[in-house]
This record gives structure tokens, sequence and C-alpha cells, in this order.
């Protein structure tokens, strides 16, 4: 195989970062089949790879949807006040496990 074959490859953690998702997105979108989404090459015994010019393709025509991510204090916070917990520094000596009796 030569070094232009090579730099037509992907990994997954090329593709991922093509598609700007994460590397479960990607395993994912393989093991679900999902519509279109390229099937990739097997090198050896486990290596996947991925013609860039079919994600490309795929790219041009695939709809991704993208969740905004919270900060973790964020997701903290949201998780505690949906609970109605109290936090450190509140009335009651404020850890998330004091309310349980």
């Amino acid at each position: 195989m030569s070094s232009d074959d090579l730099s037509r490859l992907l990994t997954k953690d090329e593709v991922a970062e093509l598609c700007r998702v994460s590397l479960r997105t990607v395993t994912n979108w393989h093991l679900k089949q999902r519509e279109g989404f390229p099937k990739p090459e097997v090198i050896g015994k486990i290596l996947l790879v991925w013609f860039r010019s079919e994600v490309e393709a795929w790219l041009e025509t695939a709809v991704i949807i993208r969740r905004p991510r919270k900060a973790k204090g964020e997701a903290q916070e949201a998780t505690e006040e949906a609970e109605g917990e109290t936090t450190a520094g509140e009335e009651g000596g404020g850890g998330v496990f004091d309310s349980v009796a």
C-alpha cells in the first residue's frame, strides 16, 4: 500500500474529528449501521479504517444533530435544583445525602 493510499484512509479518531463528534458516536454509527454511513475496511484483525472520500461524501448529505454539553458544575447544579437537595454551605450541613434519613 503506497503512502498516497494511506493518506486516503481515516481511523475512527480521524472520522470523529472530521465529523466533529465523539468516538462513541462514530462507533454507534458503525455498529447500528446508520443510514448511508460508510462501511469501514478492516486492516489486520482489529483496525477499522474508512475512505476519506466516502466519509466526506456522506457528510455532505448527513444531518448531524449536536447537543450542547453542560459544564460539570452546571450539570451538578441542575441536578441539585431538580431534586430540591441542599448544597454545601446551606442550613443543615449541606451534603446531597443530608436529607436522607
